[in-house]
């Protein structure tokens, strides 16, 4: 109380960090995280964990430099709100101030994130890390607003990947199921369709099932009917006005 009364900015300012990091980053269970893996965890290590589930397709591993050229900022708020900023991926990273203010705007007026750090201050590589998480600690909790204007992401099939045995030159057996996996992390939401043709020119559709884990995953199967090499046509991904296929 002395040094609340004799304005010890040092100390004030400590406890202020304090109350924050009980309150709003210690304290709450989030959405999706384990209980017994919080209680193992610091709070720091918490919110980082929680972030890179949200945005693995970014290697967020600090609260300073990974934030630099604001494309993250868009990223996660982005993925809180699908649709609230589909195009960060195409964002210039060379204009850092301008994708965070976007990014953070965004948060302000649809998720209720106040900005308590500005955009300028966010993207400076000599940003004191407890001021952005600080900012990031409110993310977890944001709901989004009615009315928001959502926008659907560009859709870009050719950035599906698939992996797996299925796809493999040897090891399938005719007549036995193939497995295999396509990955949509990066190509956009909507329908994921996958074709194989067979040597012969036969083509027919594979069963899909989506796994609904971060990656957006798909576990694919066919059961080839003839010997040879078979071609899949993977990354068609339909929306409701349209299909696009690679």
């Amino acid at each position: 109380s002395k040094a609340i009364v004799d304005g010890n900015l040092k100390l004030i300012l400590g406890l202020i960090w304090t109350l924050i990091l009980h309150y709003s980053i210690s304290m709450p269970m989030w959405e999706d995280e384990d209980e017994e893996d919080a209680k193992k965890q610091t709070p720091k290590q918490r919110l980082l964990g929680w972030i890179q589930n949200k945005i693995p397709m970014l290697p967020i591993t600090n609260f300073n430099r990974d934030w630099q050229d604001g494309k993250a900022l868009g990223a996660l708020v982005d993925n809180c709100a699908p649709g609230l900023c589909p195009d960060w991926e195409t964002w210039d990273p060379n204009q850092p101030v301008e994708n965070a203010r976007e990014a953070m705007q965004q948060a302000d007026d649809w998720l209720g994130v106040p900005q308590v750090i500005a955009p300028e201050e966010i993207v400076d590589p000599n940003v004191d890390e407890h001021s952005v998480m600080t900012y990031l600690s409110q993310f977890p909790k944001a709901k989004l607003k009615p009315g928001a204007p959502l926008r659907s992401k560009q859709l870009n099939p050719k950035k599906a990947k698939a992996y797996g045995p299925g796809i493999e030159p040897h090891g399938n057996t005719v007549l036995k199921p193939a497995h295999f996996t396509v990955e949509t992390i990066e190509a956009g939401l909507g329908e994921v369709l996958v074709y194989i043709e067979d040597p012969e020119g036969h083509t027919e559709e594979a069963k899909v099932v989506a796994n609904n884990d971060k990656n957006r995953t798909y576990s694919v199967s066919y059961v080839p009917k003839v010997a040879g090499l078979h071609k899949d046509h993977r990354g068609s991904i339909r929306k409701k006005n349209g299909t696009v296929r690679t």
